[in-house]
């Protein structure tokens, strides 16, 4: 019996030992091809993993890149708005400035010439004052001795006066006096004139009772007053000046 399944046993052992043995192969084989691809898809993976790593170490350089970038951008325009901030500002305080500075000095003349339109105004009525007084004070006859010996005075003043700075343009000489001109005082006048200009000239006479008494002689930018309403206008100035000192 046992001599019979011997045999059986064997072949039975042997069949078993080549299954196992192909079974063996068959699984080495796809655990092999198993290995093999994952070993492949391991390096393919670390692969895509050293690649995924550059990409993003790239992307973090980019980012700290462009973020230093914006930031220089962002400082550079804060300075920008900065300095244009200043810069307009101190633009308007010069401009504010300028026009206080403008309105102040027009308020300055505006206040002089205020000041000199009334000094002017006040001096003229004093002059017409006084020169009512005189009027009133004295009689025609007595104005006429005024007015003589004021003339007088004046030719005296005249001979001393130097006319070199008249140009040689002036022509005319224009007198103005209180009572026409006697023959004695426009031949001296000329006489006068003529020695110092050294040549020939026109004589324009004119009569205004506004001078009180006296003359007014012009002949270029050069003037020169005997008058005495002047006399007094002078005198008022003069007064006003001392008590203001």
């Amino acid at each position: 019996m046992v001599g019979t399944l011997l045999p059986f046993i064997i072949v039975i052992t042997i069949a078993f030992a080549v299954v196992l043995f192909v079974l063996k192969k068959m699984l080495w084989s796809d655990t092999e091809s198993a290995v093999n691809r994952l070993q492949t898809s391991y390096e393919e993976i670390k692969k895509q993993k050293i690649e995924l790593d550059q990409k993003l170490l790239q992307a973090e350089t980019e980012y700290k890149n462009k973020k230093e970038e914006a930031e220089k951008i962002a400082h550079d325009l804060v300075e920008k708005a900065n300095l244009d901030a200043a810069a307009v500002r101190e633009d308007a305080f010069k401009k504010a400035k300028t026009e206080s500075d403008a309105i102040i000095d027009k308020a300055h003349k505006t206040v002089e010439k205020i000041k000199t339109d009334i000094a002017r105004a006040m001096e003229l009525r004093i002059v017409e004052i006084s020169g009512g007084l005189i009027k009133d004070v004295l009689s025609d006859a007595a104005l006429e001795q005024v007015h003589k010996i004021m003339a007088d005075d004046f030719l005296k003043e005249l001979a001393e006066v130097d006319m070199a700075m008249i140009s040689a343009d002036v022509k005319d000489v224009e007198v103005v006096s209180f009572r026409p001109l006697t023959d004695l005082q426009r031949k001296r006048i000329k006489e006068i004139v003529s020695q110092k200009v050294k040549r020939d000239f026109v004589l324009v006479e004119k009569t205004d009772h506004a001078l009180l008494s006296g003359i007014l002689l012009k002949f270029g930018s050069l003037a020169l007053d005997g008058a005495l309403a002047s006399k007094i206008r002078d005198g008022v100035i003069t007064e006003k000046q001392r008590l203001d000192e």
